[in-house]
């Protein structure tokens, strides 16, 4: 036992010196990062002065305004792993790359380094999977979607438990989980799976703490992977096994998204159904093993079979995998007239390209003449990376104001230490601060039996700082003061619940230092950040809970506190009260409270689905009907679906609950499982002379749910007009489409459109201060002074 203690140690003490050495290659290359990702946003803003003596063609002005279905989409961007192909080969093969728009320049090669470059610090390279979304187990290209958390770069060091009592504890408990293992494996009546068990004993384990401490599996690691990268070898296809009637799943996938650039280029379609993958039938194949057969090296090719609603021969197409990207801004475009000059962006997540992605939509935005007004959309927006979330504030938020805090516990062993405040290296949320963040650690020591425990709680604040950089001309070198956005610029943000996490910490600091209104519903309220421990070689992991984090007002928007339930598996969610909220006030006196989310400076719902519209989205029948629709519109369909006119017209809907009404499926009313509980009471209790009644109520109910086609037609025609266009058109233009008749849109385009009211609400701001780019050495030339960074980089 002595030597065995010895052995683990010096184990110890061997990690903690491979992790200190990690640690500071991490930090090396992470500034190289920041080099190259400030170099890349200097090259999206003016290629010209980037780039001298290079020819650099103005970036395409957009195109789409609210009015038209001409759309604006970031180009897709291969980002290559180490055993890609040709990079060139690939680049050409997309449509209106990076590369054309800046006149094969070498400010598209800058940005594709910023976009790519954190696939290279990684520490292992790791098989990427896409994700998809819950609800329906959709799968891209093979994967089920997890939710991003707020995470970085870099890893806290594990705690070096080297004491004897400590140990001991530790070697007790994983040798009774094994004798647990064994016996089990060994006397249980059935055979057992022991990676499913361990597994399951793990999740229960790390659940106890809170709904964000999980256990990953290999699988689940690799999802994970991807969503923080932004990227997976593929050829860009969301699959599903949708169900038939009666709830089972059918023997074929179907395709329900395929991606601009890639699968929607080669012809595919949404609702094709998958019959064979290199001359493979796949039916009964689950979706994860069908999405592994789709995925591959980048650069192989994929033979599909496939059927398509009104063709009668199965159709054939040959894909080639690439580097799928995963965007963060599917969509941007223009709201109102030209002379609105009303910008809108959608992001839907935080990997490490949202920052970069973002810059270069807002500059194709500004191509021709700066916004008055930026619209941009976080709704439905889960978070992800802190350190994304930091940059994209960055693009707001002016130089040196707080962008956010983090503060929690770590917990190492050894001598005692007294009391104090120390500086540290790194922050343990991953995210390398630059030298004006500021990080503090306060450490104590507590005893634990014979041993003695340092408990030390970290706080890390992160501001918006500068970036340097050298103009490729050898003779200047410049610094870009943040914000990217000019001052004057209005910028309204569009949230609702299922803005989470990292956006919240976005929307939270353009709150609190009053750049912006936050519009539409309550967040979601999750102010927990997450750390990513990989365990052992085997490519498993935990995420678990490692602290809070802050607005820069002070407030922690953490809505839910989670306890242990007694005597059972799982934690209790227990709701902040409103009586425990604390107030907080913005740079201009405003009140924000903390623990409920972040609450809308203007509260705008969005209509409330019908029970109706949410039967016949569970039971995909706006899905089948399309399927209907697109077999008789073959030839017309793609014309259709790039008008203006609603694809859902009155004939179209008369058929439509015509087609419902001839389908088996009853559609349920709200009620139907509370009569059926209260059927199932009056059986078993003897009183059934009060079942017909009940069966009447419910037949009656239903009728009542059915008349909502006509209360709730316009929600209805506008989900079934989406269903149809997404058959011919991509994702991208049905998503523009999607914004006609949004109310919160449209509130957002009232307010950023009335200057008196914009004031209002924002009350007495502090005087904007003038952003400027100037030069580190004074012998270098020196630049103007600018209001924003879009006058210094030209327009």
């Amino acid at each position: 036992s002595i030597q065995r203690n010895k052995e683990t140690t010096a184990a110890a003490q061997l990690i903690q010196l491979r992790v200190k050495a990690t640690s500071k290659m991490s930090i090396a290359m992470s500034t190289c990062t920041k080099a190259a990702g400030a170099l890349a946003l200097l090259a999206l803003l003016d290629p010209a002065e980037a780039f001298h003596g290079l020819s650099a063609a103005r970036l395409a002005a957009p195109q789409a305004r609210r009015g038209g279905l001409q759309h604006l989409r970031a180009a897709p961007v291969c980002a290559p792993t180490r055993r890609s192909p040709s990079l060139l080969t690939m680049m050409a093969s997309e449509d209106k790359t990076v590369l054309q728009r800046a006149g094969h320049s070498m400010a598209s090669l800058a940005v594709f380094l910023s976009l790519v470059m954190p696939a290279y610090i990684a520490p292992a390279r790791v098989a990427a999977q896409a994700p998809s979304a819950p609800a329906s187990e959709k799968k891209l290209d093979g994967g089920a979607k997890v939710e991003k958390q707020p995470m970085g770069k870099r890893g806290i060091e594990k705690a070096s438990l080297s004491t004897d009592e400590s140990v001991k504890k530790i070697q007790e408990k994983a040798e009774l989980f094994g004798e647990i293992l064994a016996d089990l494996q060994d006397l249980y009546v059935d055979p057992v799976d022991l990676d499913k068990l361990a597994e399951t004993g793990f999740q229960a384990m790390l659940n106890s703490l809170d709904p964000y401490t999980e256990f990953e599996n290999v699988e689940a690691a690799k999802v994970m992977r991807t969503q923080t990268i932004g990227n997976y070898g593929g050829v860009g296809l969301v699959i599903s096994k949708n169900k038939d009637s009666k709830g089972a799943d059918l023997p074929y996938i179907t395709v329900v998204n395929a991606f601009e650039g890639y699968a929607f280029d080669a012809g595919m379609r949404v609702g094709d159904t998958l019959v064979a993958i290199d001359d493979k039938d796949v039916k009964d194949i689950s979706t994860g093993d069908v999405s592994a057969m789709l995925k591959g090296e980048p650069g192989s090719k994929v033979q599909l079979n496939y059927k398509r609603p009104g063709l009668p021969d199965v159709q054939k197409a040959e894909l080639t995998r690439k580097i799928v990207l995963l965007r963060d801004v599917p969509l941007g475009m223009t709201l109102g007239k030209d002379e609105d000059r009303v910008g809108y962006v959608k992001l839907q997540g935080f990997s490490t390209s949202a920052a970069a992605e973002l810059a270069y939509v807002i500059g194709q935005l500004q191509a021709e003449s700066p916004l008055k007004a930026l619209v941009l959309d976080l709704r439905g927006n889960p978070g992800g990376l802190l350190s994304s979330a930091i940059k994209v504030s960055e693009l707001f938020i002016n130089e040196g104001e707080k962008i956010v805090t983090t503060r929690g516990r770590t917990i190492s062993t050894g001598d005692p230490l007294n009391s104090g405040t120390a500086t540290a290296t790194a922050a343990p949320a991953q995210v390398v601060p630059s030298p004006k963040d500021k990080t503090s650690e306060t450490k104590t020591a507590v005893a634990e039996g014979a041993a003695v425990m340092k408990r030390s709680t970290f706080e890390t604040t992160y501001n918006s700082d500068p970036i340097a950089m050298r103009i490729p001309n050898g003779q200047q070198e410049v610094v870009f003061h943040p914000p990217l956005l000019k001052k004057d610029t209005k910028l309204v943000v569009l949230v609702n619940r299922g803005t989470a996490s990292a956006a919240e910490i976005v929307s939270g600091a353009i709150q609190d230092h009053d750049r912006g209104i936050i519009l539409g519903e309550t967040t979601y309220g999750k102010g927990l950040v997450q750390q990513l421990q990989r365990l052992g070689q085997g490519g498993q992991q935990i995420k678990f809970t490692i602290g809070k984090y802050y607005t820069p007002s002070g407030r922690c928007i953490q809505s839910k506190a989670y306890t242990a339930k007694k005597g059972e598996l799982g934690t209790d969610e227990v709701k902040v009260k409103d009586q425990d909220r604390k107030e907080f006030f913005t740079d201009s006196g405003r009140k924000v409270r903390d623990g409920g989310g972040i609450e809308p400076d203007i509260a705008k719902k969005d209509p409330q689905v019908g029970q109706l519209e949410r039967e016949l989205d569970r039971k995909d029948l706006f899905f089948e009907y399309a399927n209907k629709y697109e077999a008789a519109h073959l030839v017309d369909g793609e014309v259709l679906a790039k008008q203006q006119a609603l694809m859902a017209t009155d004939e179209v809907y008369a058929d439509f609950q015509q087609w419902v009404v001839k389908q088996t499926i009853d559609v349920e009313s709200p009620f139907d499982k509370s009569l059926d509980i209260m059927k199932t009471a009056l059986e078993e209790t003897g009183y059934t002379a009060a079942l017909g009644e009940v069966q009447t109520l419910k037949v009656k109910l239903q009728s009542l749910t059915q008349e909502e086609f006509k209360k709730d037609a316009t929600s209805i025609k506008r989900r079934l007009d989406l269903a149809l266009r997404s058959r011919f058109v991509p994702e991208s233009i049905v998503t523009s489409v999607a914004l006609y008749g949004d109310v919160q849109v449209d509130e957002a385009f009232q307010v950023a459109t009335d200057p008196s009211k914009y004031v209002s609400i924002l009350g007495a701001n502090k005087a904007a201060s003038k952003q400027q780019v100037a030069a580190i050495d004074p012998k270098n030339k020196m630049v103007d002074k600018a209001e924003g960074a879009w006058d210094v980089f030209g327009n």
